[in-house]
């Protein structure tokens, strides 16, 4: 399939394509793709194709079309949503402040690696919004922007629950916005928060029964069909339907291929998702966000994107007595 699809797209290009074809099949990643494909053309000549093409491999259909969608915008939209990140008790601090304070650094320090996941700016006009301009495939200059909220009004959650109505409100409109990123199909989607047992995701303050988080209510939640993941799935459905789902959808919450795989992929299959295994923990979070925008940019595929994901978000995760190991994984369904 693959192969006639290269033969249909070369023929399209030119007869010179259509002779040489074969030389694209196996692709692992779009850069190779989009070179192979330009050689073809003629850009680079007949020797620099072959050099071009040998050797990839395919991981995945999902991969040319996805960075072929990438390298026809001007601007990548992207969205992270942090959900209200509480604690086990009432008393507990907000763990997203910490978690978004590392993101956005590392994305506003200066690139001292190969990492993309650096570099950026906060636009002055809007300081929820971090820009990058990125050189693509054929020299092309393109706009990252990545609209960066919070759930929570502030660390603490005494303070939040005296200014209740406002903490409601911006609760609201966190939740707004990354549904709507979901619904209109932005590159790339994330929440870092709660799973809630399958409740989220959540932007609002936990809810709470004799002292401790009230499991039994969220799933009772989901059991009824509200909750953040039937909202979720009605914007990725509604995203489906136009055509223009998220390429990719990170959901950073702990289990959250437990909880959300199937539902997700059922809705929107053409969406790679990235999910953790078990639970997982803020140094985990926040480097696998960081390695998705960076692989994403890279325009990685298949293997190699999640090896890197793997290796960077690997950990011993313990709870009530028992380690386990957890990390996160691609998975991608076309």
């Amino acid at each position: 399939m693959v192969f006639r699809f290269f033969l249909l797209l070369a023929a399209l290009l030119s007869t010179e394509i259509a002779e040489a074809a074969s030389s694209c099949n196996g692709i692992d990643n779009a850069v190779g793709i989009l070179k192979c494909l330009t050689a073809l053309n003629g850009a680079l000549g007949r020797s620099k194709m072959l050099d071009s093409c040998r050797g990839l491999s395919l991981q995945g259909k999902s991969c040319l079309g996805r960075y072929i969608s990438f390298n026809k915008k001007p601007v990548i939209e992207m969205t992270l949503a942090e959900g209200y990140m509480d604690g086990e008790l009432p008393t507990d601090g907000i763990w997203s402040a910490s978690d978004l304070d590392t993101v956005t650094s590392r994305l506003l320090a200066p690139c001292q690696s190969n990492s993309l996941a650096c570099g950026f700016r906060q636009d002055p006009r809007d300081m929820e919004y971090f820009t990058k301009t990125i050189v693509g495939f054929n020299n092309q200059r393109k706009l990252v922007r990545i609209h960066v909220v919070s759930g929570a009004l502030s660390a603490d959650p005494k303070y939040n629950a005296l200014h209740a109505k406002e903490q409601a409100a911006l609760s609201a409109r966190v939740q707004k916005i990354f549904l709507d990123a979901v619904a209109q199909g932005q590159e790339a989607v994330f929440y870092n928060g709660h799973a809630r047992d399958g409740g989220g995701p959540d932007f609002s303050p936990g809810r709470f029964k004799n002292g401790k988080l009230n499991y039994a209510w969220y799933s009772s939640e989901r059991a009824h069909g509200r909750g953040g993941e039937v909202l979720l799935e009605k914007a990725m459905r509604k995203a489906s339907a136009s055509g223009h789902p998220p390429s990719f959808f990170g959901d950073f919450s702990c289990a959250s291929r437990a909880h959300f795989e199937k539902s997700l992929e059922k809705v929107s299959p053409n969406t790679s998702l990235i999910l953790s295994s078990w639970l997982t923990n803020g140094l985990a979070t926040t480097s696998g966000i960081l390695t998705s925008i960076d692989m994403m940019l890279k325009e990685k595929c298949g293997d190699e994107f999640n090896a890197e994901l793997r290796k960077n978000t690997r950990s011993i995760v313990t709870d009530e007595g028992r380690a386990k190991e957890s990390e996160f994984d691609l998975y991608d369904f076309r």
